[in-house]
Protein backbone atom coordinates (compact mmCIF):
# COMPACT_ATOMS: atom_id res chain seq x y z
CA UNK A 1 0.00 0.00 0.00
CA UNK A 2 1.32 3.15 -0.86
CA UNK A 3 2.25 5.92 2.14
CA UNK A 4 -0.57 8.48 0.85
CA UNK A 5 -2.70 5.36 1.18
CA UNK A 6 -1.94 5.00 4.87
CA UNK A 7 -2.72 8.74 4.93
CA UNK A 8 -6.07 8.46 4.01
CA UNK A 9 -6.75 5.50 6.21
CA UNK A 10 -5.89 6.92 9.01
CA UNK A 11 -8.07 9.56 8.83
CA UNK A 12 -11.06 7.89 7.72
CA UNK A 13 -10.57 5.53 10.69
CA UNK A 14 -10.16 8.66 12.80
CA UNK A 15 -13.73 10.18 11.69
CA UNK A 16 -15.29 6.75 13.77
CA UNK A 17 -13.97 7.62 17.29
CA UNK A 18 -14.03 11.52 16.47
CA UNK A 19 -16.75 12.63 18.85
CA UNK A 20 -15.34 10.62 21.53
CA UNK A 21 -11.93 11.97 20.75
CA UNK A 22 -13.17 15.62 21.14
CA UNK A 23 -14.83 15.14 23.92
CA UNK A 24 -11.32 13.89 25.73
CA UNK A 25 -9.84 17.02 24.07
CA UNK A 26 -9.00 19.55 26.92
CA UNK A 27 -10.47 22.56 24.43
CA UNK A 28 -13.29 20.30 23.65
CA UNK A 29 -13.67 18.66 26.55
CA UNK A 30 -17.12 20.73 27.36
CA UNK A 31 -18.99 19.09 24.80
CA UNK A 32 -19.29 16.03 27.00
CA UNK A 33 -22.86 16.65 27.66
CA UNK A 34 -24.14 17.09 24.11
CA UNK A 35 -24.82 14.10 21.58
CA UNK A 36 -22.15 13.10 19.73
CA UNK A 37 -23.62 14.58 16.55
CA UNK A 38 -22.79 18.05 17.81
CA UNK A 39 -18.91 17.24 18.76
CA UNK A 40 -19.08 16.86 14.66
CA UNK A 41 -20.75 19.82 14.14
CA UNK A 42 -17.83 21.48 16.34
CA UNK A 43 -14.97 19.98 14.68
CA UNK A 44 -16.37 20.66 11.17
CA UNK A 45 -16.82 24.47 12.20
CA UNK A 46 -13.41 24.55 13.36
CA UNK A 47 -12.14 22.48 10.18
CA UNK A 48 -13.90 25.03 7.47
CA UNK A 49 -13.12 28.02 9.50
CA UNK A 50 -9.25 26.79 9.40
CA UNK A 51 -9.41 25.44 5.78
CA UNK A 52 -10.91 29.22 4.38
CA UNK A 53 -8.23 30.78 6.60
CA UNK A 54 -5.62 28.60 4.77
CA UNK A 55 -6.70 29.27 1.29
CA UNK A 56 -6.55 32.83 1.97
CA UNK A 57 -3.96 33.55 3.36
CA UNK A 58 -1.60 30.74 1.29
CA UNK A 59 -4.03 31.24 -1.46
CA UNK A 60 -3.43 27.17 -1.49
CA UNK A 61 -5.85 25.61 -3.62
CA UNK A 62 -9.63 25.18 -2.42
CA UNK A 63 -9.10 21.13 -2.51
CA UNK A 64 -5.80 21.06 -0.68
CA UNK A 65 -6.89 23.78 1.94
CA UNK A 66 -9.55 21.27 3.06
CA UNK A 67 -7.22 18.77 3.21
CA UNK A 68 -4.54 20.48 5.12
CA UNK A 69 -7.13 21.78 7.44
CA UNK A 70 -8.72 18.54 8.42
CA UNK A 71 -5.48 16.49 8.67
CA UNK A 72 -3.86 19.43 11.28
CA UNK A 73 -7.07 19.22 12.94
CA UNK A 74 -7.49 15.23 13.68
CA UNK A 75 -3.86 15.10 14.74
CA UNK A 76 -4.22 18.10 17.00
CA UNK A 77 -7.34 16.77 18.93
CA UNK A 78 -5.95 13.25 19.04
CA UNK A 79 -3.17 14.99 20.95
CA UNK A 80 -5.06 16.01 23.27
CA UNK A 81 -6.88 13.16 23.51
CA UNK A 82 -3.96 11.47 24.33
CA UNK A 83 -3.04 13.94 26.72
CA UNK A 84 -6.15 14.77 28.26
CA UNK A 85 -8.50 11.29 28.33
CA UNK A 86 -7.99 11.11 31.83
CA UNK A 87 -8.70 14.62 33.32
CA UNK A 88 -12.13 15.18 34.12
CA UNK A 89 -12.79 18.80 33.18
CA UNK A 90 -15.35 21.50 31.66
CA UNK A 91 -14.63 24.49 29.45
CA UNK A 92 -14.76 27.10 32.72
CA UNK A 93 -11.96 24.90 34.33
CA UNK A 94 -9.65 25.38 30.72
CA UNK A 95 -9.76 29.32 31.14
CA UNK A 96 -6.39 28.79 33.52
CA UNK A 97 -3.47 27.41 32.87
CA UNK A 98 -4.43 23.92 31.58
CA UNK A 99 -6.90 25.76 28.56
CA UNK A 100 -3.59 27.97 27.71
CA UNK A 101 -1.65 24.71 27.06
CA UNK A 102 -4.03 23.36 25.12
CA UNK A 103 -4.11 26.61 23.04
CA UNK A 104 -0.39 26.98 22.67
CA UNK A 105 0.32 23.14 22.13
CA UNK A 106 -2.56 23.05 19.05
CA UNK A 107 -0.66 25.78 17.56
CA UNK A 108 2.48 24.80 18.04
CA UNK A 109 1.45 21.18 16.34
CA UNK A 110 -0.54 22.75 13.76
CA UNK A 111 2.72 25.04 13.16
CA UNK A 112 4.81 22.49 12.70
CA UNK A 113 2.31 20.36 10.04
CA UNK A 114 1.88 24.09 8.36
CA UNK A 115 5.62 24.57 7.82
CA UNK A 116 6.01 20.67 6.66
CA UNK A 117 3.38 21.50 4.43
CA UNK A 118 4.31 24.90 2.85
CA UNK A 119 8.12 24.89 2.98
CA UNK A 120 8.70 27.12 0.07
CA UNK A 121 6.58 29.77 2.16
CA UNK A 122 8.29 32.08 5.07
CA UNK A 123 8.32 30.79 8.83
CA UNK A 124 6.66 34.23 9.75
CA UNK A 125 3.81 34.12 7.30
CA UNK A 126 3.35 30.45 8.00
CA UNK A 127 3.19 31.02 12.00
CA UNK A 128 1.25 34.24 11.51
CA UNK A 129 -1.77 31.63 9.44
CA UNK A 130 -1.17 29.38 12.48
CA UNK A 131 -1.95 31.72 15.02
CA UNK A 132 -5.05 33.59 13.58
CA UNK A 133 -6.36 29.91 12.05
CA UNK A 134 -6.75 28.87 15.55
CA UNK A 135 -7.78 32.20 17.22
CA UNK A 136 -10.74 31.87 14.54
CA UNK A 137 -11.28 28.43 15.92
CA UNK A 138 -11.05 29.03 19.66
CA UNK A 139 -13.23 32.36 19.29
CA UNK A 140 -16.23 30.02 17.14
CA UNK A 141 -15.69 27.18 20.13
CA UNK A 142 -15.89 30.42 22.81
CA UNK A 143 -19.20 31.48 21.19
CA UNK A 144 -21.06 27.80 20.84
CA UNK A 145 -20.46 27.17 24.49
CA UNK A 146 -21.54 30.67 25.61
CA UNK A 147 -24.50 30.50 23.40
CA UNK A 148 -25.51 27.63 24.34
CA UNK A 149 -25.98 28.05 27.86
CA UNK A 150 -28.14 31.03 27.17
CA UNK A 151 -30.64 28.80 24.95
CA UNK A 152 -32.95 26.03 25.57
CA UNK A 153 -31.62 22.77 23.89
CA UNK A 154 -34.20 22.58 21.36
CA UNK A 155 -33.12 26.22 20.39
CA UNK A 156 -29.98 25.29 20.57
CA UNK A 157 -30.09 22.32 18.11
CA UNK A 158 -32.29 24.14 15.32
CA UNK A 159 -29.29 27.18 16.10
CA UNK A 160 -27.10 24.23 15.37
CA UNK A 161 -28.62 22.78 12.53
CA UNK A 162 -28.70 26.31 10.64
CA UNK A 163 -24.66 26.50 11.10
CA UNK A 164 -24.42 22.57 10.57
CA UNK A 165 -25.88 23.55 7.07
CA UNK A 166 -24.02 26.27 6.59
CA UNK A 167 -20.33 24.56 6.99
CA UNK A 168 -22.03 21.41 4.72
CA UNK A 169 -22.44 24.03 1.80
CA UNK A 170 -19.13 25.84 2.07
CA UNK A 171 -17.26 22.49 2.58
CA UNK A 172 -18.83 21.40 -0.49
CA UNK A 173 -17.90 24.74 -2.31
CA UNK A 174 -14.20 24.15 -1.16
CA UNK A 175 -14.29 20.65 -2.23
CA UNK A 176 -15.93 21.51 -5.92
CA UNK A 177 -13.95 25.06 -6.97
CA UNK A 178 -12.59 24.43 -10.11
CA UNK A 179 -14.28 21.58 -11.06
CA UNK A 180 -16.64 21.26 -13.80
CA UNK A 181 -19.91 20.71 -12.03
CA UNK A 182 -23.25 21.43 -13.65
CA UNK A 183 -25.92 24.40 -11.94
CA UNK A 184 -27.92 21.96 -10.86
CA UNK A 185 -25.59 19.29 -8.97
CA UNK A 186 -24.78 22.16 -6.94
CA UNK A 187 -28.52 22.72 -6.13
CA UNK A 188 -29.29 19.02 -5.75
CA UNK A 189 -26.76 18.67 -2.97
CA UNK A 190 -27.83 22.19 -1.56
CA UNK A 191 -31.43 20.98 -0.94
CA UNK A 192 -30.28 17.20 0.08
CA UNK A 193 -27.67 19.00 2.85
CA UNK A 194 -30.68 21.00 4.38
CA UNK A 195 -33.51 17.83 4.13
CA UNK A 196 -30.70 15.83 5.94
CA UNK A 197 -29.61 18.19 8.81
CA UNK A 198 -33.62 19.18 9.29
CA UNK A 199 -33.79 15.57 9.54
CA UNK A 200 -31.07 15.36 12.00
CA UNK A 201 -32.75 18.21 13.91
CA UNK A 202 -35.92 17.01 14.40
CA UNK A 203 -34.66 13.51 15.60
CA UNK A 204 -31.92 14.98 18.25
CA UNK A 205 -34.92 17.06 19.60
CA UNK A 206 -37.70 13.94 20.02
CA UNK A 207 -34.64 12.48 21.12
CA UNK A 208 -33.74 14.93 24.15
CA UNK A 209 -37.37 15.13 24.88
CA UNK A 210 -38.15 11.88 25.55
CA UNK A 211 -35.11 11.75 28.02
CA UNK A 212 -35.54 12.04 31.56
CA UNK A 213 -34.51 15.15 32.77
CA UNK A 214 -31.98 15.57 35.67
CA UNK A 215 -34.10 15.41 38.92
CA UNK A 216 -36.92 13.54 37.37
CA UNK A 217 -35.57 11.01 40.21
CA UNK A 218 -36.10 13.35 42.99
CA UNK A 219 -39.14 14.31 41.88
CA UNK A 220 -40.49 10.62 41.69
CA UNK A 221 -38.94 9.97 45.34
CA UNK A 222 -40.70 13.33 46.54
CA UNK A 223 -44.09 12.30 44.89
CA UNK A 224 -43.88 8.90 46.49
CA UNK A 225 -43.23 9.97 50.17
CA UNK A 226 -46.30 12.37 49.81
CA UNK A 227 -48.30 9.48 48.53
CA UNK A 228 -47.09 7.76 52.26
CA UNK A 229 -49.20 11.05 53.79
CA UNK A 230 -52.20 10.21 51.26
CA UNK A 231 -52.31 7.03 52.15
CA UNK A 232 -52.79 7.30 55.61
CA UNK A 233 -55.19 10.37 55.29
CA UNK A 234 -57.57 7.68 53.08
CA UNK A 235 -57.42 4.97 55.59
CA UNK A 236 -60.52 5.17 57.15
CA UNK A 237 -59.97 1.14 58.72
CA UNK A 238 -58.21 0.26 54.79
CA UNK A 239 -56.56 1.25 52.09
CA UNK A 240 -59.98 0.70 49.98
CA UNK A 241 -59.77 4.34 48.65
CA UNK A 242 -55.66 4.32 48.00
CA UNK A 243 -56.02 3.88 44.38
CA UNK A 244 -54.76 5.87 41.14
CA UNK A 245 -58.36 7.31 40.21
CA UNK A 246 -58.77 8.84 43.78
CA UNK A 247 -58.28 12.62 43.25
CA UNK A 248 -56.07 12.78 45.97
CA UNK A 249 -53.76 10.18 44.54
CA UNK A 250 -53.97 10.86 40.76
CA UNK A 251 -52.34 14.58 40.70
CA UNK A 252 -49.07 12.40 42.20
CA UNK A 253 -49.36 10.28 40.03
CA UNK A 254 -49.38 12.45 36.56
CA UNK A 255 -46.35 13.88 38.09
CA UNK A 256 -44.49 10.32 38.43
CA UNK A 257 -45.32 9.74 34.66
CA UNK A 258 -44.10 12.89 33.76
CA UNK A 259 -40.98 12.54 35.16
CA UNK A 260 -40.14 9.17 33.47
CA UNK A 261 -41.98 6.80 36.10
CA UNK A 262 -44.99 4.99 36.58
CA UNK A 263 -46.82 4.13 39.90
CA UNK A 264 -47.52 0.65 40.66
CA UNK A 265 -50.42 0.46 43.90
CA UNK A 266 -50.73 -3.38 45.65
CA UNK A 267 -53.17 -3.99 48.16
CA UNK A 268 -53.81 -7.14 49.97
CA UNK A 269 -57.66 -7.66 48.80
CA UNK A 270 -58.18 -10.75 51.06
CA UNK A 271 -57.52 -9.41 53.98
CA UNK A 272 -59.63 -6.47 53.03
CA UNK A 273 -57.34 -4.24 51.99
CA UNK A 274 -55.41 -3.90 55.61
CA UNK A 275 -51.90 -3.22 53.51
CA UNK A 276 -50.82 -1.79 50.40
CA UNK A 277 -46.95 -1.30 48.24
CA UNK A 278 -46.59 1.56 45.93
CA UNK A 279 -43.62 2.15 43.81
CA UNK A 280 -42.21 3.30 40.35
CA UNK A 281 -38.98 2.62 38.37
CA UNK A 282 -36.52 5.13 38.48
CA UNK A 283 -34.99 6.13 35.02
CA UNK A 284 -31.04 6.60 36.14
CA UNK A 285 -29.56 3.61 38.45
CA UNK A 286 -31.79 0.62 37.42
CA UNK A 287 -33.41 0.90 41.21
CA UNK A 288 -37.40 0.85 42.71
CA UNK A 289 -38.69 3.43 45.16
CA UNK A 290 -41.22 1.75 47.62
CA UNK A 291 -43.15 2.47 50.20
CA UNK A 292 -45.43 0.58 52.52
CA UNK A 293 -48.45 0.31 54.73
CA UNK A 294 -45.76 -0.81 57.42
CA UNK A 295 -43.98 2.44 57.07
CA UNK A 296 -40.87 0.91 54.86
CA UNK A 297 -39.67 3.83 52.63
CA UNK A 298 -36.75 3.64 49.97
CA UNK A 299 -34.58 2.19 47.30
CA UNK A 300 -34.58 -1.54 46.23
CA UNK A 301 -32.76 -3.24 43.07
CA UNK A 302 -35.81 -5.69 42.89
CA UNK A 303 -39.21 -5.23 41.48
CA UNK A 304 -41.45 -5.37 43.99
CA UNK A 305 -43.95 -6.93 41.45
CA UNK A 306 -47.73 -7.75 42.67
CA UNK A 307 -46.53 -7.76 46.28
CA UNK A 308 -48.20 -5.85 49.17
CA UNK A 309 -45.12 -5.00 50.99
CA UNK A 310 -41.71 -4.02 50.15
CA UNK A 311 -38.82 -6.35 49.23
CA UNK A 312 -36.37 -6.72 52.06
CA UNK A 313 -33.53 -4.86 50.85
CA UNK A 314 -35.65 -1.63 50.49
CA UNK A 315 -33.25 0.77 52.14
CA UNK A 316 -33.51 4.71 52.65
Amino acid sequence: MKKGNYLYLFIFSLLFVLPQICRADMGLSFLTSYPSLISLLIFMGVWIIEALTIKKGLMESPQKSLFIALFVNLVSVLFGFLVFSSVKTTLLDTLGEKFLFSFFATIIIELIILAKSYQKESLKKVLGIGILMNLKSYLFLFSFYFFSGMLSVESGIILGGIVMTYFLIKSFDLFIAGRNISSSSKKSFKLIAVISVIVICIFLIIKINNRPRPGSDAKIVAALAQLRSVAEYLNDGDYDDFKIADPNVNPLSVDIKENGGNLIINKDLESGSQAYCAYSKLNFNSKYYCIDSTGIAGLTTNNPGNNTKCPDDTSG
